[in-house]
């Protein structure tokens, strides 16, 4: 292999290098963005806990400042509009949390979904690289990933470029038998009109044979006349 070929094949082994490592951070700020978000759920678990137990004692408290309203309404029924009015308040705050507890759930769902499917992705990529590396223990000829990939990207592209090419040789193979079709067509009907015309001059030359004949044939019968006659003159003047 010559200096100038050991050098195109590094400039192609480079960029395909280059993607590789690219790829490879990809896949690192995927899990580092994976950990983040494992991280984040977990502070947002918490903090669901953390506010479901605050639920909990606001609702024994409101359970037990309903008793303290019913007390205070029986003492008091003057007081009963006010004591209506916090009770659709706690209830209105009830409800707002209680949706505020629900749409938590759903974020949290959503987030345990992504992870999953990050995760499911990440392990994709594992399974790639895993395969990789189990071809380069049964093989001396690649020493790393980056130049079986390389190799498999060359022999890829040689063999859609050898597709092309059949593709287009079938082309101009297919357009070369129609032409031909189309010559031999074409001959054929000059052919035919040759053979029309020439069978027409040979009707036209057995009719002047024809003639020739019978003009020779009463030229022959003028001449025997002629003859006959001279000789008929002859033995008069004999």
């Amino acid at each position: 292999m010559t200096t100038q070929d050991s050098s195109d094949k590094k400039e192609v082994l480079e960029p395909s290098s280059q993607r590789f490592v690219d790829k490879k951070k990809e896949v690192a700020e995927v899990q580092a963005a994976l950990d983040i978000q494992k991280e984040e759920f977990v502070l947002q678990e918490g903090e669901l806990r953390h506010r479901e137990d605050i639920l909990r004692r606001k609702d024994l408290e409101l359970q037990e400042s309903l008793v303290k309203f019913n007390r205070f309404l029986q003492d008091n029924n003057s007081k009963r509009s006010d004591a209506e009015r916090k009770h659709l308040q706690v209830k209105r705050e009830r409800e707002y949390k209680e949706q505020e507890i629900h749409r938590l759930a759903e974020s949290l769902e959503t987030l345990k979904n992504e992870g999953i499917e990050k995760e499911s992705l990440l392990e994709k990529h594992r399974k790639y690289e895993e395969f990789l590396n189990s071809v380069l223990e049964r093989t001396d000829e690649y020493k790393e990933i980056k130049f079986l990939v390389e190799r498999w990207k060359i022999l890829k592209d040689t063999g859609d470029q050898l597709r092309r090419q059949t593709e287009e040789s079938t082309l101009r193979t297919e357009s070369q038998s129609k032409s031909m079709q189309k010559y031999m067509e074409e001959k054929n009907i000059e052919i035919l009109n040759y053979n029309n015309i020439v069978a027409s001059l040979q009707n036209r030359l057995e009719a002047r044979m024809d003639g020739l004949l019978q003009g020779e044939n009463a030229a022959e019968e003028r001449s025997k006349s002629i003859l006959m006659h001279n000789l008929e003159a002859s033995q008069i003047k004999m």
